[in-house]
């Protein structure tokens, strides 16, 4: 298991370094904001200072160039970078961009049905695959009956989709409504 601070709050990341559980960092523009400073690269390069493991740091532009200009120069403020973009059509072209460069990439927010749907769908293959490990566990190493569980494969993926989802839009409201810079500007 891998624990990722979701902050910019320099003292609650050392605290978690500390404490030797934190695997890695994301933030973004809106959390260094929320901590009372404005120069989002120098947070940035300080979390990267105390976390040895991946800190993600997002862009901040509109549009598949700009976006792929940003990444880069955030790329380069230390070793341990990944760097966040948006799920969308221009996303996924910065990614493949990104990828070929060997620079570290995590999409993120979901913007349409569709990705809300592809995450669905990947969660009910999760439940698929530990179905299998867990009959050929209970057939073949332990020599027990199994009993598929089957309310919970009906039950379960379409109420985690409800809650990611829910969740996902609750967070992401006003920077689905707006762009993250005016968002950013007002904060």
């Amino acid at each position: 298991m891998k624990i990722f601070l979701d902050t910019a709050n320099i003292e609650q990341i050392k605290q978690g370094a500390k404490l030797g559980v934190v695997s890695g960092v994301t933030t973004n523009p809106s959390l260094v904001s929320r901590e009372g400073t404005a120069d989002y690269e120098a947070v940035v390069k300080e979390i990267c200072t105390i976390i040895p493991g991946p800190v993600s740091a997002e862009v901040v532009v509109e549009g598949a160039s700009a976006m792929i200009q940003q990444a880069r120069k955030i790329a380069t403020w230390a070793p341990n970078m990944v760097i966040k973009i948006p799920a969308t059509a221009e996303g996924l072209e910065v990614t493949s961009t990104l990828a070929r460069e060997n620079i570290k990439v995590n999409l993120t927010l979901c913007f349409s049905l569709n990705q809300a749907l592809l995450g669905a769908l990947a969660g009910l293959l999760a439940a698929a695959g530990s179905e299998l490990i867990a009959y050929i566990a209970y057939t073949q190493v332990f020599n027990l009956e199994y009993a598929p569980k089957w309310p919970l494969w009906l039950l379960l993926p379409p109420t985690g989709a409800i809650l990611i989802g829910a969740a996902g839009f609750w967070g992401t409201r006003r920077v689905v409504r707006e762009s993250p810079l005016t968002v950013l500007k007002e904060a």
